[in-house]
């Protein structure tokens, strides 16, 4: 159950019942779980097809929060292979590096806003430009980029990338098999 003092809020997703490519039942259960990051209050998203699994981290916001993020994914046996990038604000970048770079995992990200990843003073007005100035952003080891209706394979589900331009030139939805929009 959720709270306006809770920071996490673990979730199970079910959906309708058939059987897919990959063994898994649409509509069996899905663990989601975030942790809102103190700056902009932004959720960074945990998805995974249950505890002891593998999963996906969404967003990755600031300041650094790779220490809850790694704790969070302990407290529940997961295995991170990917990270997924909405959009290029650094409220939702600023800590995939070193979670990519710490799981030795892709950071997905659309094409369009992989250079924020290096220079996000291009998505910020002047009065945060100088505090940027002085910071040293680098990507993750391993960036994969993302188009509209690119098709990637993690959790044995399929995700479908969606251009949806406005917020930033790349901001993404993703589709999961299907049924599910992020």
């Amino acid at each position: 159950m959720r709270s306006c003092g809770d920071k996490r809020y673990p979730v199970l997703l079910i959906g309708e019942s058939s059987r897919s490519k990959s063994g898994r039942n649409r509509g069996d259960p899905v663990l989601v779980t975030s942790f809102v990051a103190p700056m902009f209050a932004t959720n960074c998203w945990v998805v995974a097809a249950g505890v002891g699994q593998e999963c996906i981290i969404i967003d990755p916001g600031m300041p650094d929060i790779s220490h809850e993020i790694t704790a969070l994914v302990a407290e529940h046996g997961l295995k991170p292979v990917a990270s997924l990038i909405t959009h290029g604000h650094l409220d939702h970048t600023f800590s995939v590096k070193p979670l990519a770079d710490g799981y030795g995992i892709p950071a997905y990200i659309h094409t369009e806003d992989r250079d924020l990843l290096l220079k996000p003073q291009g998505a910020h007005g002047a009065e945060f430009i100088q505090t940027l100035d002085a910071m040293k952003f680098e990507e993750p080891n391993e960036v994969k980029n993302l188009r509209h209706g690119d098709e990637i394979e993690l959790l044995d589900m399929k995700i479908t990338a969606i251009h949806a331009p406005g917020h930033t030139r790349g901001s993404l939805m993703f589709e999961v098999s299907n049924e599910l929009l992020i």
